[in-house]
Order: C-alpha cells, then sequence, then structure tokens
C-alpha cells in the first residue's frame, strides 16, 4: 500500500525527539508562530514567509499544513519545544513525488532557538519520517546562497551540495543564488 491511500498518513503524525516534538499545527500556534516567524532574522532568507509574518499568514500556513497532509502531498510540522509545550518553529517534508520517490524539506526556527541543536532534531526527525514511514529515495532542500548557517547544517547532516541556481530567487529587492542539496535514503541509513 502507498503512503497516500494509507489513512494512517493522511494526516500529520507526531514525531518525538529529546527535546523536540514534530506534530500537527493548530489554531492555538498562531500567536507563537506569529511571534518567532515575525522576526526579520527568521524570515530573512525564508522566500515563503513574507515580512512582517502575521495572523493572516499564520492562518495561511495551517489551512495549506491540513490540505497537503489530507492529500498526502506534503506534511508540515510544528516543532514543539518539548519542556515549554510550545512551537518554535516549522519543518515540512513537501512537494512528494511518490512516483520517483523524493520531496522536498523546508524549515525554521525561532532565532532565540538557533545554535542549540533543536533544528537539527528536528530535521532528523522529519528525515527518519521521510525515510522510513514515507519510504522516499531521495530528499532535496535548498539554501540561499548568503544563509551559511543553514548550508552548514545541511552540510553536517550529510546532505551533499548538488548545484547552485544562479539568481534564482528574488526577495526583498535582490537577486539570490540558491544552492540545491540532496540526501539520498542509503546515505541517511549510513549514518544511522
Amino acid at each position: 500500500m502507498t503512503p497516500k491511500t494509507d489513512r494512517r498518513l493522511q494526516v500529520v503524525p507526531t514525531l518525538r525527539g529529546k527535546r523536540v516534538i514534530l506534530r500537527d499545527l493548530r489554531a492555538e500556534d498562531i500567536p507563537s508562530l506569529c511571534h518567532y516567524a515575525g522576526h526579520p532574522e527568521v524570515s530573512r532568507w525564508m522566500p515563503n514567509l513574507a515580512y512582517p509574518f502575521g495572523e493572516a499568514q499564520a492562518r495561511e500556513v495551517l489551512r495549506k499544513s491540513a490540505e497537503k497532509a489530507r492529500s498526502g502531498d506534503g506534511y508540515y510540522f510544528g516543532i514543539e519545544l518539548a519542556e515549554r509545550a510550545e512551537v518554535i518553529g516549522v519543518i515540512g517534508v513537501k512537494e512528494i513525488n511518490r512516483a520517483d520517490r523524493h520531496a522536498d524539506l523546508g524549515a525554521w526556527i525561532g532565532r532565540e532557538f538557533r545554535r542549540q541543536g533543536l533544528a537539527e532534531e528536528a530535521i532528523r526527525l522529519a528525515l527518519r519520517f521521510a525515510f522510513r514511514d514515507l519510504r522516499l529515495h531521495r530528499v532535496s532542500a535548498l539554501a540561499l546562497a548568503p544563509n551559511v548557517a543553514s548550508a552548514g547544517l545541511l552540510r553536517k547532516l550529510g546532505f551533499c551540495i548538488e548545484g547552485r541556481w544562479r539568481k534564482d530567487c528574488f526577495l526583498r529587492g535582490r537577486w539570490y543564488d540558491a544552492i540545491v542539496f540532496g540526501l539520498l535514503d542509503r546515505e541517511f541509513a549510513a549514518r544511522g
């Protein structure tokens, strides 16, 4: 049975780590989403997050999350800090291509939670879901060229640089190159 027809995977599952929990996004998360995504350092390199990020955008994220999960085309998780039971970011396994068994990964986390290993833990949980539960063969991710922190984290997690899309993203009045990263299921399994 493919994941798209498996009723259990037509909702966003809960994935538990040591310090973070990935779970469905809920209406009560809107204030946290607005607070953390509303900071310019968070939305700075995220073409899909307009600054200022407000309640209408948060509601659209929730709507899109539910729609994608129902169709099996993508899964957006709230990154919940386990000790505070608060959503501090979002991670998505999106644009799922069932025939070729690949998807894109995208994530953001609140500024005050960076450099603590929380994003790394969240990405590892999402990758385990992508490769083990969805049985994907490949996951790709993009980082805008100046976003060296995201690029470094992807490399640390085993992603390989596969290319550079020149002047691919027009963001706040400027063109940016996008660095393309990829990770295969066997590479993820080899890293444990």
